[in-house]
């Protein structure tokens, strides 16, 4: 008897629907847009993957404000990504970068080569300096620092002529 009660209950639970009148929902229009990002290729540590300009690090690789693109003179493009472990830790082998290296950024159908010029360390406070060559096109990546969860390094890099 109580294995008939307990029976009928779950179907009671399970299969009557719920309604809830309460809710609303919103029809919402389908405006996704392709967001404006990039392709970045290091060869030295088999790094290949888009980067996007959505300022979410925990998904991609980011841009970073006040960026602009290479296609814009003397312009300054700042990547932001994880390293250490997990899925989106895509700069995880940056620390294995010299100067000298090659970094190469796919953009609006047209590939640029950039190699690394400085590498230097900030304490993480969720700011970094940069520090800007005149007339120059650069890129600059940011991370955390291999081995040290208080610093981050910053690599530094000018487009090739």
């Amino acid at each position: 008897m109580k294995k008939s009660i307990i029976l009928i209950i779950l179907v009671l639970i399970f299969c009557i629907p719920v309604v809830n009148s309460n809710v609303a929902f919103e029809s919402v229009e389908n405006s996704y847009e392709k967001p404006d990002g990039g392709y970045i290729e290091i060869p030295k540590i088999n790094l290949n993957q888009i980067f996007l300009n959505n300022n979410n690090v925990d998904k991609n690789i980011t841009v970073i404000e006040p960026s602009e693109y290479p296609d814009v003179e003397n312009s300054l493009l700042i990547l932001a990504g994880h390293s250490g472990t997990g899925a989106q830790a895509y700069f995880n082998n940056l620390y294995k970068l010299v100067k000298g290296e090659k970094i190469y950024i796919s953009y609006n159908g047209k590939k640029y080569e950039y190699s690394i010029i400085d590498i230097y360390y900030q304490e993480k406070t969720g700011k970094i300096n940069i520090y800007r060559y005149p007339d120059t096109t650069m890129l600059v990546l940011v991370t955390c620092t291999n081995n040290n969860s208080k610093m981050q390094t910053v690599y530094v890099a000018i487009l090739d002529n």
